[in-house]
């Protein structure tokens, strides 16, 4: 079997199989972890899994399959298993959201598919109701701006595969947000407006700088998660865990101790 890992480079999500992937993997994924199962004798059996470099995408399915098939327990061991077989630097799955996701992976085994309970494809464990977005908190202010700070706005794209607009801040807001422009403000809030943003399932937030110099807004950084796995509705990442700021190796853009918070509420039906 070949499995073609197509996509982008976030991670996808969970699906009503149980099977998580990255930015369009999920149905391949699927397909690698059905051949626990296939009546062709495992000796006969072959699977190539390929994305663009073999590590990111490749990884992940890979890391899964280790953990689906009992190979190894935990997804960090499946995490440094592949990256010491696939590179000579050890650095194998790379994105935050990849990471995230296999994390999550492991979860669904052991707390849902291992012990038969079952596992909401509505994207939310919550039986009297669902999750709002209330606020976001940024600690420390993205410097993309030549002057200083940032104009940032976001976009929440979901469920898999993200091409549904769940919300988009710049219009529900009208406008930029002040308060982004001093390098030594600690924290910054950033509304959402007065609408309820319901969220469920597999959710990418991406942030942009909407700098009026810029004829394309440019893209901050963006992470993805899953509603199953938010606990007590908060969300905290830190720099490392945020896809684009993790790359921001000399803090030129991110602060060392950047990080986001995401505050949600549990709304009754």
């Amino acid at each position: 079997m070949v499995a073609t890992v197509s996509g982008g480079s976030g991670a996808a999500g969970i699906a009503e199989s149980g099977a998580t992937g990255a930015g369009g993997t999920t149905a391949a994924l699927a397909s690698a972890l059905s051949l626990s199962s296939s009546s062709t004798p495992a000796t006969l059996r072959t699977a190539i899994i390929h994305c663009r470099t073999g590590r990111g995408r490749t990884g992940t399915v890979l890391c899964a399959y280790l953990m689906y098939s009992k190979v190894v327990d935990t997804a960090d061991d499946a995490l440094m298993w592949f990256a010491a077989k696939r590179t000579q630097n050890v650095r194998g799955v790379s994105y935050p959201s990849q990471i995230r996701y296999l994390r999550y992976f492991e979860r669904y085994l052991k707390e849902y598919l291992w012990v038969g309970r079952p596992f909401s494809t509505h994207g939310s464990n919550l039986s009297s109701g669902y999750l709002s977005l209330q606020h976001i908190r940024f600690h420390g202010v993205p410097q993309f701006n030549q002057t200083g700070g940032c104009d940032p706005y976001f976009v929440i794209l979901g469920p898999y595969p993200y091409k549904q607009v769940i919300y988009d801040h710049l219009k529900a807001t009208g406008g930029k947000i002040t308060g982004f422009h001093e390098k030594t403000l600690t924290h910054c809030e950033m509304p959402v407006g007065d609408r309820k943003i319901h969220v469920w399932g597999d959710l990418r937030f991406v942030f942009y700088n909407d700098a009026s110099a810029a004829s394309v807004p440019e893209r901050m950084m963006s992470f993805t998660l899953h509603t199953n796995f938010i606990s007590n509705y908060y969300v905290s990442l830190t720099k490392n865990e945020i896809d684009g700021a993790n790359r921001d190796k000399d803090g030129r853009r991110f602060d060392p101790n950047f990080k986001i918070e995401l505050f949600f509420k549990h709304e009754r039906r």
